[in-house]
């Protein structure tokens, strides 16, 4: 005998019996030792986004899709001195390039032997290994050289009839494949093909968004989405010629916790052009019905773009979110003039008896009225105001403003000196105790305070407003103090005093339906 054991005629019939994938259906299905873990966790085991991004497919084909480069992306050719194995190469090529067969062995240009320990093969000293008809035998493995090839422990076992080829030339017949071969193989091959079958799987749903939500509240409910929208697909294409689609659900007062009672609300789709890698889309999403404002922290949210995405149309990209945004301030007008907060308002007992002044509530609107009567030059006012417990709110770069003032008018323009005015109507916030201010108003009715780090801005009646505090700020040049906080707000409406005693009576009028402070939401990938 030899120094290897020879095979017995059971065992050879067991070599022909066994094979790599006889060996891996039974030690998938293996429960205790011999179990092997196939979890794609290694560096290369999932594909380099170049493959789908720079295929590099033969230029002898056409029309071939990006997802070949998961299989072939021609970077194992011939002549490659060593075989290549890292995550830039597809499946195929790398099984090819580093991986034997009983019945092609060293027949391609790799695995070939001169990148094996071939010539360096210990003879004294095999393994001991359970052999395939479970005695115990002695084998000695070749491997790959190091730095060359996967790092495999038992490429291939030599034969046991190995002395009987030494001076032959058929190399292949000195070798052999066994359990440890194929042990060592799909520990190799398997995370790789489940890491590159995860890989197909990221490239049809390769499509990312970023999404940052703003709801716009009406009526104590939510009637429209404001949402800015990111491209964040990490392969850098461009989402275009295509629609934006977002569906919400709500789970109503009294519903189920687990959804089944829950409220569906379809939103009309609104289109997208070109949406490059990096850019935003802002979209305003009107609700076919409102959801009530009691029930917002249940919403959930389901946005699909549906188009282009790189050279693919008829892509799909999804992505979901909830309406989790913290309404920091919220004053509807729904519980009388006391409001949700300690407001204070003008009486008729703080203005002489030239007039009257009003402040009610209707159909949860504030309406303020200050009237002079003819015949009276002096003046009066009438204010709503918030000095807002604690230090106030807090206000962030994503914290927004919104409010909705339905009438502000005056029926006649009292009379004033070139370059006065003589009235004004606005609402007014106060930052940090009057460091920092903002004014709302229209044309003819604003109040000039002459002040420092003052915002002006128009607004339209009966529209709903919406500003990023920050920004209105920011417009105007106004350093940022860090921390900053909202502390007053008023609803302000002054007549002043006259020259000489009015003709016509002068009438006031402010609407208020609500003022509401809101922290925008940020998704992961919006910032």
């Amino acid at each position: 005998m030899g120094l290897f054991t020879r095979l017995s005629i059971t065992e050879l019939y067991l070599l022909g019996k066994w094979n790599y994938e006889t060996y891996t259906k039974e030690y998938l299905e293996d429960e205790g030792e011999h179990k092997l873990d196939f979890i794609p966790d290694q560096p290369d085991d999932r594909p380099d986004p170049i493959l789908v991004t720079d295929p590099q497919p033969d230029p002898n084909y056409t029309n071939i899709v990006p997802i070949s480069g998961l299989f072939d992306r021609n970077q194992y050719n011939e002549g490659a001195a060593s075989p290549p194995h890292d995550a830039t190469i597809g499946l195929a090529e790398y099984s090819n390039a580093n991986f034997l067969t009983e019945d092609t062995m060293w027949k391609y240009p790799h695995p070939r032997i001169e990148d094996t320990t071939y010539q360096e093969i210990d003879w004294l000293n095999p393994e001991e290994v359970v052999a395939e008809d479970g005695d115990t035998d002695s084998r000695l493995y070749i491997r790959y050289k190091d730095g060359i090839g996967v790092n495999i422990a038992h490429l291939a076992a030599v034969d046991y009839w190995f002395e009987d080829y030494v001076d032959h030339a058929e190399l292949e017949h000195k070798f052999l494949l066994d359990k440890l071969c194929w042990k060592d193989y799909a520990a190799k091959l398997i995370p790789r093909a489940v890491g590159y079958s995860a890989g197909l799987l990221d490239y049809f749903f390769r499509g990312e968004m970023g999404v940052a939500c703003l709801p716009i509240f009406f009526d104590n409910g939510i009637y429209a989405l404001w949402v800015k929208i990111m491209n964040t697909t990490a392969t850098q294409e461009t989402m275009s010629d295509g629609t934006f689609s977002l569906v919400c659900r709500y789970t109503p007062t009294g519903g189920s916790p687990d959804g089944s009672d829950d409220i569906f609300v379809q939103c009309p789709d609104t289109a997208c052009t070109t949406l490059q890698h990096g850019d935003e889309h802002e979209a305003l999403f009107y609700l076919t019905q409102p959801i009530p404002i009691e029930n917002y922290q249940s919403v959930r949210c389901a946005l699909a773009f549906q188009g282009s995405l790189g050279n693919e149309s008829g892509a799909v990209v999804g992505k979901s979110f909830t309406l989790e945004e913290e309404i920091k301030f919220n004053e509807e007008w729904d519980n009388g003039l006391d409001g949700n907060y300690p407001w204070t308002h003008t009486t008729a007992d703080d203005n002489p008896p030239n007039g009257s002044t009003t402040n009610i509530i209707e159909d949860n609107i504030l309406i303020k009225k200050n009237i002079r009567y003819a015949g009276n030059r002096t003046g009066r006012y009438n204010i709503s105001f918030l000095y807002i417990p604690g230090s106030g709110v807090a206000i962030t770069p994503y914290t927004y403003l919104q409010f909705k003032i339905d009438q502000l008018s005056i029926n006649e323009i009292p009379p004033a000196p070139e370059g006065y005015q003589t009235h004004y109507q606005v609402l007014m916030l106060y930052f940090n105790e009057g460091a920092l201010n903002l004014q709302f108003s229209i044309d003819g009715q604003w109040m000039d305070l002459g002040w420092p780090n003052v915002g002006y801005y128009s607004f339209t009646p009966e529209a709903i407003m919406l500003d990023n505090i920050h920004q209105l700020f920011l417009n105007y040049g106004i350093e940022i103090p860090e921390p900053l906080y909202l502390n007053r707000i008023g609803f302000g409406q002054r007549l002043y005093e006259l020259e000489d005693p009015s003709t016509v009576q002068h009438i006031q009028t402010m609407r208020v339906d609500f003022i509401r402070v809101i922290e925008e939401k940020q998704e992961e990938g919006q910032e």
